[in-house]
């Protein structure tokens, strides 16, 4: 189901056709699709602090089967929407995925190819660094965890905080940027009006959020969640003939809070935060050919901060406005050293964004 004008513009029904939007006061034309069926349109009016029900009636459509047309969702002259795949909290938590990561259930959708290690993806043949991922309108870059390996085990975004995510596989709007494969569009659930609390643990990390509301009409409310990696515990030293290996880590951690306020509902301000690290240590010493003693190291650390606040607000029945202030910082610092007898290595990767 689409909305137009595009404000808070799309849903997903669930297998009894049941659906919920949430729209600022104003007029709206919502169009439901379904393979097999003609769309369908409605006109919506919505009014301010009210909450009203829309159905739709769709009629088979027919059904070609003596040809059919392969064609790329790219282009400039379209009146059709691109064909998306959006899933519901419901849905991004029900895909199987190792060690309840996100971006790891992101291969399930059409169109999306990743390897059997790396967290990172890709989007109809394109390139992982080709595909924007945003979080409450702010794109974020490299949201990885353990990067020593394959480029990332999984992401630092927590599953339970988020409500929905689209991925539009090309062809989308200016205001996503300017990378060539996909947009990967992720939207924070909105906190519950009750105090409430959850941890666990899972094959990765163990992990605790809370949420609530503050305010007579509860239009003030907060959400926050943190984990904390439980692979460092599995670590230890090896010890095997002629060689001696001692590791510490992986070490890490995410965090990621929003506190949002509405004014009213057509005027609505927030302030999030999303922070990661991560560590490893690891030294081997054997002995070289000749029985001489060689040593390697591999000591690395990778920080993520992003913090950023944003502010939407409707004017009018036909006017939306969205604005981002943010700062972030991602830093990447690797340094491996080599020593052996009459010969010695050192190297350092020290990157900043």
């Amino acid at each position: 189901v689409t909305v137009t004008p595009r404000l808070v513009a799309k849903a997903v029904s669930d297998a009894q056709g049941t659906f919920r939007l949430q729209l600022l006061p104003g007029t709206y034309e919502a169009t439901a699709r379904l393979v097999g069926f003609e769309p369908a349109t409605e006109r919506l009016v919505v009014l301010e602090g009210e909450q009203g029900l829309l159905s739709f009636t769709l009629e088979a459509g027919e059904t070609i089967l003596a040809q059919i047309d392969v064609t790329a969702s790219y282009g400039i002259d379209r009146s059709e929407p691109v064909a998306t795949g959006a899933l519901s909290s419901e849905e991004v938590l029900a895909l199987p995925r190792l060690g309840n990561d996100l971006l790891r259930g992101i291969r399930a959708i059409p169109g999306v190819t990743a390897g059997e290690v790396t967290a990172q993806f890709n989007v109809r043949g394109g390139l992982f660094r080709d595909t924007t991922i945003r979080i409450d309108g702010l794109e974020i870059y490299e949201p990885y965890h353990i990067k020593d390996f394959d480029n990332g085990i999984f992401s630092i975004i927590d599953p339970d905080v988020i409500g929905s995510l689209e991925l539009i596989p090309g062809g989308f709007p200016a205001e996503y940027g300017d990378k060539m494969a996909g947009v990967l569009d992720l939207t924070t659930a909105r906190a519950s009006s009750d105090l409430s609390g959850q941890m666990g643990i899972s094959l990765l990390n163990f992990w605790a959020g809370a949420s609530s509301s503050l305010g007579a009409e509860d239009e003030t409310r907060w959400r926050v969640s943190a984990r904390n990696g439980v692979i460092e515990f599995l670590n230890g030293d090896e010890v095997e003939e002629d060689e001696v290996r001692t590791a510490s880590g992986p070490k890490y951690w995410d965090l990621i809070g929003r506190l949002e306020h509405s004014f009213s509902p057509a005027n609505v301000l927030s302030v999030s935060a999303l922070l990661s690290s991560d560590s490893f240590e690891e030294e081997e010493m054997e002995l070289d050919d000749f029985g001489d003693p060689e040593s390697d190291t591999i000591d690395s650390e990778y920080e993520n901060s992003y913090v950023w606040l944003n502010h939407r607000a409707a004017i009018g029945d036909s006017m939306f406005v969205d604005t981002v202030l943010s700062v972030g910082t991602v830093e990447d610092d690797r340094r491996a050293t080599e020593e052996g007898v009459g010969a010695s290595a050192a190297i350092r990767d020290l990157r900043a964004m």
